[in-house]
């Protein structure tokens, strides 16, 4: 197997072509060294400026956050007094319904045939209009 032809062990000019290409290496080694630096630097600005973007945000978060649970904390409450309702709505109804019968106010059921009583009026003005 043969090198190619700079790396050929040659006669006098074998070691400046070895120098020549270490430091063609080296410039190209540390060209790349600096364009992933600079690509590094421009990653970390993005992200400080995304996330102080995201830290300016995070009130308007924390208010909508406390918010909710503000809801939240009044949800118990709220449900207590409707299952409460709920509850008593039986009795009422057997109350209204007792209520109803013992002071004579006819429920809703099947119409009476009967009129209500009419009174006679004696009032002349009334009669001849």
């Amino acid at each position: 197997m043969t090198l190619p032809a700079p790396y050929q062990a040659n006669s006098k000019s074998s070691p400046q072509r070895s120098l020549h290409y270490l430091e063609k290496f080296k410039s190209r080694r540390d060209m790349f060294r600096e364009w992933k630096l600079s690509y590094l630097v421009a990653e970390l600005k993005t992200l400080k400026w995304e996330l102080l973007a995201e830290f300016l945000a995070l009130p308007s978060q924390i208010l909508s956050v406390q918010a909710k649970l503000q809801t939240l904390d009044t949800l118990p409450s709220l449900l207590n007094k409707v299952a409460d309702t709920l509850t008593r709505f039986p009795n009422i109804m057997k109350n209204v319904s007792y209520t109803a019968k013992s002071k004579g106010v006819p429920s809703v059921g099947p119409a009476t045939d009967s009129p209500a009583e009419v009174g006679k009026n004696t009032n002349p003005a009334i009669m001849d209009a």
